[in-house]
Formats: C-alpha cells, structure tokens, sequence
C-alpha cells in the first residue's frame, strides 16, 4: 500500500483548514492577528465554515479509500481464527457518595462496570464495542438531573478504517473524551458520526495528531415538545495535539475550534434549567438569543523529580466567540504532588474553575462541574496500589451560581470509592 493515500488526507485536512480560515465573511473585528486566539475565530468566523471543511474530507478521504481498496491483499497470517483476532478489557468502580444542591440530593451507593470488546477484520479494518453498565441505590430527591438512574449504554461503538498507520478513519458512536475538555463536553457524553484522526510520530519522544469528528449530539422530543420538524443537530470540532514522553516528563499540548449547530428546542430548554440563557417559557420554541462557535485548548504535565517524588499540572480554556464576553468563558486549572512508596503512589489534587453561563450547550457540559454558571473547586486523593491493581479515590467538588439563577443554587458533592484497572479477557 502506496504512503501517497496518508499524504492525500493530510493535504486534505490541511487545505480544508486553511479554507475555513478565510471563508470569514465580515467578522474581521474578532481576529487577533498572529494568535492561536486569531486561528480559532478565523476558522469560525462563518457559519458555514464548517461545511467546506467537511466536504474537503470526505472528498479527499473517498479518493484514499477507492484507492486503497483496489490495492488491499490479505496475507496469509492474517488468516487467524477469530478468538486471536479478539481482545477485550473491563475496569470496576464501585463506591458511595452525596450531592446537596439546594432542595435537591442524594445520598448512596454507585457500581461502574466499564468494557472494551476490539475485534481486528483485517490489519486495515477494526470494530471497538464499549458497553458500560451504570447503578445506583439510594435516596433521591431532584428536579432535573437523571445522573443517578440506573442504565446500560455504549460509550463508544466504532468502525474503523485505516488506509495507512498513521490514518484512521472512524464510523460509529464516539466518546467525547477525545475532546480533552469536560467543560465544553462531558466525556461520559457518546455522540454518533465520524472522525478522522491523524497521528504523526515527529521523533522518538514527541508525536503530533490532528483530530477531527462531526457528531450528532444524543437528543429526543416528541410532538408537544416541538412546533415543528427540527433539522438534525451536529457538534464539529477539529483540533491538533502534540504529545510527549521523556526523562520522567509525559506532557501534552492541545487547541481546536468547535461549533454546536441546530440545538434542539427542547435541549435550549432544558440547558436554561441547568445555566444557559435563552427564550422561550416551554420546551417548545425555546430558542438560544445566539451561537455557540468557539475554540478550547490547554495542556497537563506529570513529572517526577525522583522516584519518590513528582508532579502534575493542567490547564483548560474555553471561550464562544458569539456569547457575549461576560458569559462567554470557561477555565480550569489543576495541580498537586505525587509520592511513591514502593509499589503504592499517593496523588493529592486541587483544582479551581469557572465556566459562564453560555461558554457551551449546558446540558452536554460535565454535571459534577454543575454545568454553567458556575465557579467552584475540587480536591481530590487516590492512592494507587499498583502491584495488587486498584486504586482507592476520594473526591469532593464544591461550586455556586456565578450569576443568580431561579434554577441553580450552591452544589457540594462528595465521593468515595475503588476503582480496578483495566484487566484484559
């Protein structure tokens, strides 16, 4: 398979990239000249910059694909049977904890039981299958949040196609996690749609990807919920990465662009009782009084001065460039030291943020961070016993009302429990 399928999507990517930028319209008074504050808005100074980006991919990614498949052969060792072509890993988390928010809480016990299940077609051709499963038992009081409901769910379930290593195409339901940003999305949210990932090894120690999806965001409403037919919602996001690992010094640094399209009424509505502003007194015709295009970006690092001793930091930024400035921001910042002892490693954590009313669409925003228009702090102990394959956490999360809200009160959440790590069947 000829490397010219790997350069034909990058150039792709790249020239849709740098389409978008000056498909920009009349909006010249947001660019920042020579910023990566500059790049997002120009990116998204169109409405519909978007949509040539997207037509660029998948008319290059056609070509790539129409060119690969004449050129696939399967090798004899890929002739496996089908349990070696199988693999699969599952994680436990079992705890308790409480939430006060105003007349609302809960106190109780909670049970994650997370799965991969991969399975390799061809070298070219992977499926990943993520069930998770979700319970809880305790008294609840609430209003709107269904946290605490007991479900199964995909949080991921994925085709993939890879027409070179460092290409890979993807069809399915997508975690949000990819995103980095838990603020703009929640990384327990899976969206279905495409992505296109690009990883490019830059030496032995640092790689760059450049990272792409259009995604409908999971939303329903019935007929009393709606005045019309809605168009289909999308959230587009596309970002570059660069990752690094040395010396006892793992890092990563990231910034993208994103745009929400088409919210539904009813996802307007219940997004107003969680932070967003908007119009409308019932589900129906509820609307946004404008956009949410913006750009994230922020990096973390892990260091360990010794064996004995290390580090970690984080930094997230957020910001809708058709919000008004006052409520069209988001940050978080996080640090805290490690120590190991033998085979344990204790990390104490703090973490402080804010995140304005309209900085994103509140209800796909985390629910511990109390969606927007909020500003609050976390801290955070794990103790890692590596040997034995578990760690044991605790976490507590306290944060109010930036502007006041008839809807929104102080939250204080607490949890505590044990998590196993990943073990393969």
């Amino acid at each position: 398979m000829e490397y010219s399928g790997c350069k034909l999507l990058v150039m792709a990517l790249i020239r849709s990239l740098v389409w978008n930028s000056f498909c920009t319209g009349s909006k010249s008074k947001l660019i920042e000249s020579g910023t990566l504050v500059g790049m997002g808005q120009r990116m998204l100074g169109s409405k519909a910059g978007f949509w040539p980006w997207l037509a660029g991919v998948l008319l290059w990614t056609s070509a790539v694909v129409a060119q690969d498949l004449n050129t696939i052969t399967i090798q004899e060792e890929e002739y496996r049977p089908l349990r070696a072509r199988f693999s699969g890993d599952w994680s436990l988390d079992i705890g308790g904890g409480s939430y006060q928010h105003g007349k609302d809480s809960f106190e109780g016990a909670y049970t994650y039981l997370s799965t991969n299940f991969n399975f390799q077609f061809l070298k070219q051709f992977k499926a990943r299958i993520s069930p998770m499963a979700r319970f809880s038992s305790g008294r609840v009081q609430d209003r709107f949040d269904a946290e605490r409901k007991n479900f199964v769910f995909l949080s991921e379930g994925w085709f993939s196609y890879k027409p070179v290593d460092q290409v890979d195409l993807r069809f399915g339901i997508h975690s949000q996690r990819i995103v980095g940003v838990r603020m703009l999305v929640s990384s327990m949210a899976a969206f279905p749609g495409f992505q296109e990932i690009v990883t490019v090894p830059l030496n032995e120690e640092i790689k760059g990807r450049l990272i792409a999806q259009q995604v409908i965001p999971v939303s329903s409403s019935d007929n009393l919920e709606r005045e019309k037919a809605e168009p289909t919602p999308w959230f587009f996001t596309t970002q570059a990465e660069l990752l690094g690992k040395t010396n006892g010094l793992e890092w990563k640094a990231f910034a993208g662009a994103f745009e929400w399209k088409d919210i539904p009424a009813k996802t307007v509505f219940e997004s107003r009782q969680v932070g967003n502003v908007g119009a409308g007194d019932v589900a129906p015709g509820s609307r946004y009084l404008y956009g949410h295009r913006g750009y994230f970006g922020g990096g973390n690092m892990d260091y360990d001065f010794t064996k004995q001793l290390g580090v970690f930091t984080e930094y997230k930024r957020l910001r809708n460039i058709d919000a008004p400035s006052d409520s069209a921001d988001g940050q978080l910042w996080a640090a805290g030291p490690k120590f190991r002892f033998q085979d344990k490693t204790l990390k104490l954590g703090y973490s402080n943020y804010f995140i304005e009313s309209n900085a994103t669409v509140a209800v796909y925003s985390r629910s511990r961070y109390g969606n927007t228009n909020r500003i609050g702090e976390i801290l955070t102990a794990e103790l890692h016993f590596e040997k034995l394959g578990f760690k044991v956490y605790g976490e507590y999360y306290r944060n109010k009302p930036i502007n006041i809200d008839p809807n929104q009160f102080d939250m204080e959440q607490v949890y505590i429990g044990m998590e196993t790590d990943s073990a393969s069947f």
